[in-house]
């Protein structure tokens, strides 16, 4: 009996999760409404509280006080929040190589894409398993911020698929069928696939506005790293007199130290700039060939 149960509430988890992932992306009136009910306009104008059928109200009528989380379900919903970010990071690195051609390390970082993707996916699953089945809990307002951010990067995914070799293609095509397959919500991988191979157009103007997306960041990313590098010209700057007019030698010394971390920091900029350069330069190639 014991083992039926668990059973039926991992199949419960599951159908739940599944519903928040994909349907939660596709519109307002989505989610985890079996677990949550939505409150009805008229009921919440009359001071009545929602009742079971009460599943497409729209967001602006939602109950804005949320029930208190466990410690559990918070440390969950963060580790989501940081994957989210690493997931970000990935396709930043993705773009850097790209930029210059690295096909083999643009392959290693869209696999690892795939594997963190997984990761998250496993984090929403254990916050979804930490409801009690039976009790009213709003599932969909905590995961659907996450999952808009994750859909929100498709843009980036396709931007750097586009570009990418039918060799390196390959390997990240096996992992997320390896993924889906192995998943509990395989509708929610095909549903991303789907998001991202919309926007790899063959069309030249949708290839247009994407390379000129990307010549964009590129030059915003040039100019933060410029004044970045300012800054921590007029750091070194200022420690080198500090050093020079300091007398305590143990205070000497983390003037130096600081001085190198701040040279380190200052060598890392200068990389960062030569890559954006680059990116620019291969970007207006791009777009002048499409001009062309």
């Amino acid at each position: 009996m014991k083992k039926t149960a668990k059973v039926r509430h991992t199949k419960t988890v599951a159908a739940v999760l599944s519903a928040v992932l994909f349907l939660g992306l596709c519109g307002p009136a989505a989610g985890a409404t079996a677990i949550a009910p939505e409150p009805d306009p008229g009921r919440l104008q009359r001071g009545e509280l929602a009742g079971e059928g009460d599943v497409l109200a729209p967001p602006d009528v939602r109950p804005t006080c949320l029930p208190p989380l466990t410690e559990e379900q918070e440390t969950l919903l963060e580790r989501a929040r940081w994957l989210v970010g690493e997931l970000k990071e990935i396709l930043r690195q993705a773009s850097a190589y790209a930029a210059r051609e690295s096909w083999a390390q643009v392959e290693i970082e869209l696999l690892d894409y795939v594997s963190t993707m997984v990761t998250l996916e496993k984090t929403l699953d254990a916050f979804v398993a930490t409801v009690e089945e039976g009790r009213p809990f709003p599932v969909r307002r905590y995961l659907r911020p996450i999952l808009q951010e994750v859909v929100s990067q498709a843009g980036d995914v396709a931007d750097i698929w586009e570009v990418l070799p039918e060799a390196n293609r390959e390997p990240v095509k096996r992992a997320v069928e390896a993924a889906a397959e192995a998943s509990d919500h395989p509708g929610f991988w095909r549903h991303l696939v789907r998001i991202v191979l919309r926007q790899v157009e063959p069309d030249p103007g949708a290839r247009r506005e994407r390379i000129q997306r990307a010549l964009d960041r590129a030059r915003q990313s040039l100019e933060r790293t410029l004044e970045r590098i300012e800054k921590i010209e007029r750091h070194i700057a200022s420690l080198e007199e500090k050093i020079k007019d300091c007398e305590d030698e143990a205070r000497r010394e983390k003037l130096k130290d600081l001085k190198q971390l701040a040279e380190l920091d200052l060598a890392v900029c200068e990389a960062r700039v030569e890559r954006d350069e680059f990116a620019i330069r291969m970007f207006m190639e791009w777009l002048e060939e499409l001009e062309g």
